[in-house]
C-alpha cells in the first residue's frame, strides 16, 4: 500500500505462511491477503511482498499457465507485487530449519540460478515499468567459511546477477534490485560490514552503476539485535553510496540484567524453541558486539560472563506494535526511530518497506495467534502501528 508522508510502499512478507508451490501462494493469498486488502486498503491497489521459493519459481517458469494464472489474479485482485523474499531457498516452515536457512549459500550454483530464475519469471509476471528488490542471504555462514577469497567469490557471483538483471531491464523494461540481508553470523552481519564489503569487492569488480540493481536489504531486528543504530546506519549507507533497496520492520526481544532478572530469564525459556536460528549477542567491555549462534543453547548453560551482561540482544522477530511481553523488552524504539528518519528524510527514497514477523507460528502459547482469524488481526495491528507513526 501506498504511504501517507514518504516517497515509499508498504507490505508484510507471506514468508510467514507455509507453502512452497504456486498453488498454497495462491491459497495463502485468498486466506490471509485479501482479507487484510479488505480491511486496510479496499479501493486502491495493495502492496503485496511474496516468499517465492525455488520450486515456486521453477513452476512459474516451466509452465506459462501457472504464470499467467498469477499474473491475471494479481491484477483481478489489485495487488501490487513490489516485492519477493527470496532468503529462504525452500522448506522455510520444517520442524526445524536453523542455519540450514542458509543453504544454499552464495558459494553454490544453486543459489544462483535460483535467483537468476526469479529473475527471468518477474520480468514476464510484472508489467513494463515495474521495481522489484528481491532480498536474499548476505553470503554464506561464518562459521562455514569467512575467508577473503571466499568473500570475493561471493561478491562475484552477487555481481553476475546484478548484470543478468540489468540485461532484463534492458530488454523488458522491469527493474529488478538484488537486495542483501545483514544478519548476524553471515557474512554481511551489521550496516558497517556491508560498507566495508562494498568498497573492498564489490565497487573494485563491479561494472559502473552496479548499484542500481545490488544493495541492501536492512532488517531493523538484524540491526538492533548487533546494538546498531538504524538511522545511523542509513545515514553511513547513504553516504557510502550503498542503495538500501528493501527494508523490513521488524523488533527483536531484549532482556536486560539477565543475571540479576530471573523472572526475565524464565520467561525467555519460553521463547528457545526448535525450528529457527535465534542468535544471541551481547556487547563486552569495550562495547564490541559478541554473538551466540542460538538461545537453546545459552540458557541450557549460561556462563557467568553472559550473565553479567547489561543486556542480551535476541534475534526472534517479535509483533513490531509490542513495546514490551511480560518481563521482556523488544527493540521497537529502534523500529520507531528508522521510521522517525524515513520521515524527516522524505526526499530521499526508501521505496520497499516490508513487516517481516514470520515467527507467529512458534510464539510462545499466549502470544501465539489461533487460527488463520486471529493471525490476519495480529497482522493488521503491525500495519496499523506504522500507518499511525507515518501519518
Amino acid at each position: 500500500m501506498r504511504l501517507p508522508s514518504i516517497p515509499g510502499q508498504l507490505t508484510y512478507s507471506s514468508n510467514v505462511h507455509p507453502g512452497e508451490s504456486i498453488e498454497e501462494v495462491l491459497n495463502n493469498l485468498r486466506t490471509y491477503t485479501l482479507p487484510l486488502r479488505d480491511r486496510l486498503e479496499p479501493e486502491e491497489a495493495f502492496g503485496v511482498g511474496l516468499w517465492i521459493s525455488a520450486r515456486a519459481a521453477r513452476e512459474l517458469e516451466e509452465n506459462p499457465a501457472r504464470l499467467e494464472h498469477l499474473r491475471k489474479f494479481l491484477t483481478q485482485e489489485r495487488l501490487d507485487l513490489f516485492t519477493v523474499n527470496a532468503f529462504p531457498f525452500g522448506n522455510f516452515h520444517a520442524a526445524s530449519v536453523k542455519e540450514e536457512v542458509y543453504r544454499p549459500d552464495w558459494t553454490d550454483r544453486r543459489r544462483i540460478e535460483y535467483t537468476l530464475q526469479l529473475g527471468r519469471v518477474l520480468s514476464k509476471l510484472l508489467p513494463k515499468g515495474a521495481a522489484v528488490s528481491i532480498s536474499t542471504l548476505s553470503g554464506t555462514c561464518r562459521e562455514w567459511n569467512n575467508t577473503p577469497e571466499t568473500q570475493r567469490q561471493i561478491a562475484q557471483n552477487f555481481i553476475e546477477v546484478a548484470q543478468a538483471f540489468r540485461s532484463l531491464f534492458e530488454t523488458s523494461g522491469r527493474h529488478l534490485m538484488l537486495a542483501l540481508e545483514p544478519e548476524p553470523l553471515t557474512t554481511l552481519e551489521t550496516a558497517q560490514d556491508a560498507i566495508s564489503f562494498f568498497n573492498d569487492h564489490i565497487f573494485p569488480l563491479g561494472p559502473e552503476r552496479i548499484t542500481d540493481h545490488l544493495g541492501l536489504c536492512l532488517d531493523t531486528c538484524h540491526e538492533s539485535v548487533s546494538f546498531g543504530k538504524l538511522d545511523a546506519a542509513l545515514r553511513s549507507l547513504s553516504q557510502a553510496k550503498i542503495p538500501v533497496h528493501k527494508i523490513q520492520l521488524s523488533s527483536a526481544l531484549e532482556i536486560e540484567h539477565p543475571g540479576d532478572n530471573p523472572q526475565a530469564l524464565e520467561q525467555l525459556q519460553t521463547f528457545a524453541e526448535d525450528r529457527y536460528l535465534h542468535q544471541v549477542v551481547c556487547l563486552d567491555e569495550e562495547g564490541a558486539p559478541l554473538v551466540h549462534r542460538d538461545l537453546p543453547q545459552l540458557l541450557s548453560s549460561p556462563d557467568e560472563f553472559w550473565l553479567s551482561r547489561p543486556a542480551w540482544r535476541i534475534h526472534f522477530h517479535v509483533p513490531i506494535d509490542l513495546d514490551e511481553i511480560g518481563f521482556l523488552k523488544t527493540t521497537r524504539k529502534d523500529l520507531l526511530d528508522t521510521l522517525n528518519f524515513l520521515n524527516d528524510a522524505s526526499g530521499s527514497s526508501f521505496p520497499h518497506l516490508e513487516i517481516e514477523t514470520y515467527t507467529w507460528e512458534v510464539l510462545p502459547e499466549k502470544q501465539r495467534p489461533n487460527g488463520p482469524t486471529a493471525l490476519i488481526d495480529g497482522i493488521e495491528r503491525e500495519y496499523r502501528s506504522v500507518l499511525e507513526l507515518l501519518a
